[in-house]
């Protein structure tokens, strides 16, 4: 089985637990980590459409657009694009409300780096992460 690089991946409203999570985590060296963070969820959408990651990483709470409105707006424009939410917030109502606005994934901060790292895992099996 040929293994494929790491996700390219948009962070958006990045908390400093998931940045120090997602860092630790990242080959620094490899092209295609993480790209870029993105400031609110109008960015984030804004920055996806020009860097056209694999992944996008998103805040549940965030300016402008919330991390369920992104989410939205990302599987619309972008159908083949993963999103995962985070959130300190816990709870398998959240979870579903999060799936049926468009992401693959929810994690909550609590469960950083592991519950990150199996998602995403799970979304790129074939990954080299």
């Amino acid at each position: 089985m040929d293994s494929k690089p790491a996700p390219y991946a948009l962070v958006a409203a990045l908390a400093l637990t998931l940045g120090a999570a997602a860092t630790a985590h990242a080959d620094v060296n490899a092209p295609q980590s993480f790209t870029c963070t993105a400031s609110d969820g109008m960015n984030a959408v804004q920055l996806v459409a020009i860097h056209q990651p694999d992944l996008a990483l998103l805040d549940f709470r965030m300016p402008r657009l919330n991390g369920l409105q992104a989410a939205q707006e990302l599987r619309r424009a972008h159908p083949s694009l993963r999103v995962i939410i985070y959130s300190e917030i816990q709870g398998t109502t959240l979870e579903e409300e999060c799936r049926n606005h468009g992401a693959d994934g929810y994690v909550s901060k609590g469960r950083l780096p592991d519950g990150l790292l199996h998602e995403i895992r799970r979304l790129f099996p074939d990954a080299v992460l």
